[in-house]
């Protein structure tokens, strides 16, 4: 969403809070939860998205 209100010129902001956001650990991927939880936290963070604690 974020992308798309930069992407046309919209002064929206998506607020995410941290607590919102989980995936899952999947052992036959490799997928480390914790890890991804990280990764794309900073991925929203670097296109824009304001990502809160609370």
């Amino acid at each position: 969403m974020q992308t798309y209100f930069n992407h046309h010129g919209y002064d929206g902001q998506v607020i995410v809070p941290i607590y919102a956001v989980d995936t899952y650990d999947l052992d036959v991927t490799n997928h480390n939860g914790d890890l991804m939880n990280v990764v794309f936290l900073y991925s929203m963070i670097g296109n824009g998205v304001k990502v809160v604690r609370d």
